[in-house]
């Protein structure tokens, strides 16, 4: 859908509520939320469970700077790449 793909996230034990020494527990989305976003131009966009927004630009270069998220006070929290290196792991 122009140029953007939809994954579903993985569920999670939420907890919540606590009495008097009992736990109550549901199945629902992770602090990730219940989706993410990818879309042409580089963004990763996780959909947090407070309904917030986290951008991850995947095609940023050592230096470049985009806006993580936006602030109910209309301020913003900004990412940088500061350095890059490639490493290998195991799956």
């Amino acid at each position: 859908m122009n140029g953007r793909s939809f994954y579903q996230n993985f569920k999670s034990i939420n907890l919540v509520a606590q009495y008097g020494g009992m736990n109550e527990y549901n199945v629902g989305p992770s602090w990730m939320g219940e989706y993410m976003v990818n879309d042409s131009s580089g963004y990763n966009c996780f959909i947090a469970k407070s309904g917030d927004t986290l951008r991850f630009l995947t095609t940023a270069a050592q230096g470049s700077a985009w806006i993580f998220t936006g602030l109910d006070s209309g301020n913003y929290i900004e990412a940088s790449v500061s350095s890059c290196k490639m490493d290998t792991y195991l799956v």
